[in-house]
């Protein structure tokens, strides 16, 4: 069976999905549109991808089995959000260490100069300073959806962190926690302000989306010195009018 045809299934970036249409671009290069199980998760739309050597026939059986393992997530966070909303109806959230403590992550190492804080600060920030650091630290160890933020990449690269292939949401969050709190990181704020001069000042940009959000309109924490990539983000929309979003990126 032929991997360009119509409604195959197939493996993907550690995904699975269907080819939906088969075209071939102006140098003879075969292109897909397929849409995968991890983009439904997500809500995006369908992708369009070149034909290679990475790209596998799958079953229903495996596509099934991922939609599974996405479910027992989406049902696990959600139990988690939850849990968290209502621990911190009952714990002081004004402070950095409370928030830390209440989130079983007290010896996270966070360098933050309450001046940046002020300076990124802006008349529209609904958002404040600690709710976002408390959105971008829960986004943090729940949400596995971006390719290499911490929850995703220990579900991907288990072995590698000593958990079972089918290690649970809580066995993650758990994991996610101990490396915070244990593996020498460290939480910084990026404090660049746009310029005019220079069109990236300010920004970042995640590339699996192709989205760029800048400090005026977002608070964005960085994981320095990472156990689980390069690089971490979390940005939290200081109007509050978009999610928060984490995810990672590797030099390499």
């Amino acid at each position: 069976m032929v991997l360009s045809k119509t409604g195959n299934i197939i493996r993907v970036n550690l995904s699975h999905g269907v080819v939906l249409d088969v075209f071939e671009n102006e140098v003879g290069k075969i292109i897909l549109k397929i849409q995968t199980v991890k983009n439904l998760f997500r809500r995006l739309n369908p992708e369009f991808i070149e034909l290679d050597e990475q790209i596998s026939l799958a079953s229903t059986d495996d596509m099934q089995a991922e939609i599974n393992q996405y479910r027992t997530f989406l049902d696990e966070g959600i139990k988690d959000l939850f849990e968290l909303a209502n621990k911190f109806s009952d714990e002081e959230s004004d402070s950095i260490e409370n928030i830390l403590q209440a989130l079983d992550i007290p010896t996270l190492t966070v360098d933050i100069d309450p001046a940046d804080v002020e300076k990124l600060t802006t008349p529209d920030t609904t958002f404040t300073f600690l709710e976002a650091l408390k959105n971008a630290m829960i986004s943090f160890i729940t949400d596995g959806s971006m390719n290499e933020s911490p929850c995703w990449t220990l579900q991907t690269l288990a072995e590698e962190y000593d958990l079972p292939q089918d290690a649970d949401a809580e066995t993650i969050k758990t994991k996610v926690c101990k490396l915070l709190n244990h593996s020498g990181c460290k939480l910084v704020l990026h404090t660049e302000l746009e310029n005019h001069d220079d069109e990236l000042a300010g920004k970042v940009a995640c590339e699996e989306t192709g989205a760029i959000y800048n400090t005026s309109r977002y608070w964005i924490f960085k994981l320095v010195n990472s156990p689980f990539t390069d690089i971490n983000y979390a940005v939290v929309d200081k109007t509050a009018r978009t999610p928060t979003i984490n995810w990672g990126f590797s030099y390499i």
